[in-house]
């Protein structure tokens, strides 16, 4: 089966010369032969069939990676369709970073809107920092299976974070399915395919990508879930990982004196691209309290799964309790004061530049929350 484009066709003689001459279609059927009113092409990649009877401006994109096409982007056929010009394949496009300090709430829960296989999606940072990042707060009501399939993502780092229910999931080459459960922490590696299978009522998550709109490609040819294990593939400079709560925990002194830190090892397995550390409330006790430091990372993005805290920014002071958090970018003059006995915080870091403090390296960077 192939499919064919329809396009209006007036003025036939005309359009016929452009797709043909300008574009290098081919004719292959036109009629009837005394007063032509349709006409069948074939061009790269696309079929088309222009009929006089049809009206209206149409929009062909055409795939093509050469260049000599190029300058066809844009440009208007005499029949009114206006050309697309582009690579068959998407590449990948990161936004410039627009700073900006955001605290969301509570609160706004019930900004969600139905996305991809029914799920219920909200921007915890509506600015999207320029379309840098996304940052998604995922629930899924009732649960039972998903109606997803295998797919991929073309991005340089997506994390996700079980916070509510439980979520079952396959990944390729990395063996049979398996339950996400709240506290987990999965990399998810550009290009690895994958699939939700099923999941609890009220399951939720939390989902950091970069860029904000990327693109998602179907694979019917990977069939998840699979035994097939390959762990210490790349994919993209990265290793796929999943961190789980009930792993043994290493808690150390992070460069605030209010919090200690345990690391999902995301940082080592992404190559540097993304960290993800759990962070509480220090269990030595200080007689001091931390002075203002600036965000070393891009991003540092604060996400609050129980208890509270208050995260002083630039002499303003917010009391963040669970599901409210907060997005900084590199230099942000921050602390954090107040923790509750119960916090668990999660926090993810994306390293780049960092006006305010040019000694440190990236590995430091993602050592310290």
């Amino acid at each position: 089966m192939r499919a064919r484009v329809l396009l209006p066709g007036e003025p036939l003689d005309d359009t016929l010369r452009f797709f043909v001459e300008q574009l290098g279609f081919v004719l292959r059927r036109i009629g009837p032969a005394d007063d032509p009113r349709e006409a069948v092409l074939d061009g790269p990649g696309v079929q088309i069939e222009l009929r006089r009877e049809l009206t209206g401006p149409s929009h062909l994109r055409l795939c093509t990676d050469d260049p000599a096409m190029s300058h066809l982007h844009g440009a208007t056929a005499p029949n009114g369709t206006q050309l697309w010009i582009g690579p068959a394949t998407p590449t990948l496009q990161i936004p410039d970073l627009q700073p900006e300090f955001a605290v969301f709430r509570a609160d706004e829960c019930n900004s969600f809107v139905t996305g991809r296989a029914g799920m219920l999606y909200r921007d915890l940072v509506y600015s999207r920092l320029g379309g840098r990042f996304i940052v998604s707060h995922i629930r899924i009501p009732k649960g039972g299976p998903v109606p997803d399939y295998s797919h991929h993502h073309l991005v340089r780092a997506q994390v996700i974070a079980c916070l509510q229910g439980w979520v079952r999931v396959a990944y390729q080459d990395q063996g049979p399915a398996f339950d996400m459960q709240p506290g987990d922490v999965v990399l998810q590696p550009p290009g690895i395919r994958h699939r939700v299978l099923a999941c609890s009522d009220g399951t939720e998550v939390l989902e950091l990508t970069s860029p904000a709109e990327h693109h998602t490609f179907t694979d019917p040819d990977c069939v998840l879930p699979s035994d097939s294990a390959s762990p210490g593939r790349t994919y993209g400079g990265q290793r796929f990982r999943h961190f789980r709560r009930a792993e043994p925990q290493r808690w150390e002194p992070s460069r605030f004196r209010t919090l200690d830190v345990c690391d999902s090892g995301v940082a080592e397995a992404s190559g540097g691209a993304i960290g993800v550390r759990t962070l509480r409330a220090a269990k030595a006790a200080h007689e001091h309290t931390d002075a203002l430091k600036p965000a070393a990372d891009e991003l540092t993005l604060w996400f609050v799964r129980t208890g509270e805290v208050t995260l002083e920014h630039r002499g303003e002071r917010h009391r963040l309790a669970a599901q409210e958090g907060a997005a900084l970018c590199a230099g942000a003059l921050h602390r954090p004061l107040d923790p509750s006995p119960d916090l668990q915080l999660l926090q993810i870091t994306v390293p780049g530049t960092q006006p305010d403090d040019d000694s440190a390296t990236v590995g430091a960077r993602l050592r310290a929350p």
